[in-house]
């Protein structure tokens, strides 16, 4: 006898050699076959609710993802106005928009500078402090580098998401096969009783049908 099928067949032998009817025993492995299978669904259940948790993590770390494109925005000069124009301070000097003292009645009045040298010309005060602006940004910019989005949680990242669904598919399925069954089983518990009794538990007995044995004397009532 396998060690699988004794560990059913045990406890039938028990309660036979203890004098239990064949309606105790089909009570009896009908608990048994409601408690196994609670048992499994109780597991599934906790693989959904681990799945659950993963997708919401999943789910939550890339809403937090920094958003590529558009996301930095350069600060605005500030002008201030000075003896020949207007000056903005910057970490790295200063920019300038003055008014050409020479040259008043010049086309382009308006001399343009980076903290480094001229970056031109210009017509209006406002295209001067634009072209100011624009090459500030530039600068910013060029020394920036995008930020990579972060990582998921290690068992996130690992997850393989069709596995995952598949065992779970699976473990339904055997779920159903167990219902099957598990019903097959309860509606007939007098030939589970002939079929395994007869087989395993009638040492000493012969052929006799387990069903045909004598049932015990029940204790005397009291009085």
């Amino acid at each position: 006898m396998s060690d699988k099928t004794r560990q059913f067949v045990e406890p039938v032998r028990k309660m036979l050699a203890e004098g239990i009817n064949v309606q105790a025993l089909g009570d009896a492995t009908n608990q048994i076959i409601e408690g196994a299978f609670q048992s499994l669904v109780e597991h599934i259940d906790e693989l959904e609710m681990d799945l659950a948790s993963l997708r919401t993590a999943v789910a939550l770390a890339s809403t937090q993802a920094p958003q590529p494109g558009g996301a930095v925005k350069v600060k605005a000069l500030e002008w201030v106005k000075c003896h020949a124009g207007y000056s903005a301070e910057v970490p790295f000097g200063e920019y300038g928009c003055d008014l050409d003292q020479d040259e008043e009645v010049a086309l382009y009045p308006w001399i343009c500078s980076s903290p480094e040298d001229i970056l031109g010309h210009c017509e209006t005060l406002d295209e001067a402090k634009a072209a100011a602006q624009a090459d500030y940004e530039r600068r910013i910019l060029a020394a920036l580098e995008p930020t990579p989005a972060p990582s998921f949680a290690k068992g996130a990242e690992a997850m393989d998401w069709r596995e995952r669904d598949l065992d779970l598919i699976a473990a339904h399925e055997k779920v159903e096969a167990f219902k099957a069954g598990a019903k097959a089983m309860q509606s007939d518990a007098a030939a589970l009783a002939d079929k395994l009794g007869e087989e395993y538990c009638t040492a000493g007995y012969a052929a006799n049908k387990i069903r045909d044995l004598p049932l015990p004397t029940p204790p005397a009532g009291e009085g």
